[in-house]
């Protein structure tokens, strides 16, 4: 049972409870895992088929994080992603094609330590002959 004291005080971190940059890029991101969950789909012969592609873990990525909007009173975040192959095809630092711009929120723990960010991805395709079924939909979190 919960006494009522922890109850009735709210120890949540508020919506306004915003980590700096400073704070973030000081954090340890060795100890941050990318866990997500997309809709995909498969193509055979009778047609396309739905699936969610799970991940964890690292890949070749090079990710720009910002404040949703500025100044920031606000945990909201943007982030920003290219695979770093990409870039190096074209001889860029930072990929100038198509990137995935994913809207998260900063995970804040009782204590006001940073945590990472969760958030939602929706990169609708438009350039394949597969339209819609090579979209990106999905959840995702990276944190520690």
């Amino acid at each position: 049972m919960v006494p009522a004291d922890a109850r009735t005080k709210d120890r949540h971190a508020s919506w306004n409870s915003r980590i700096p940059a400073s704070t973030i890029a000081s954090a340890d991101r060795s100890q941050f895992v990318h866990t997500y969950f997309l809709w995909k789909t498969n193509r055979d012969a009778t047609g396309y088929h739905g699936y969610i592609d799970r991940g964890d873990g690292t890949i070749r990525t090079a990710y720009y994080v910002a404040p949703a909007s500025s100044p920031p009173t606000h945990r909201r975040d943007t982030l920003w992603h290219w695979h770093t192959d990409l870039a190096d095809a074209r001889n860029e630092t930072c990929y100038t094609g198509n990137s995935h711009v994913k809207p998260m929120i900063q995970v804040v723990d009782d204590n006001g330590a940073f945590r990472g960010w969760v958030g939602v991805e929706v990169s609708l395709n438009e350039t394949t002959p597969a339209g819609a079924y090579d979209d990106d939909i999905g959840v995702f979190r990276i944190t520690s």
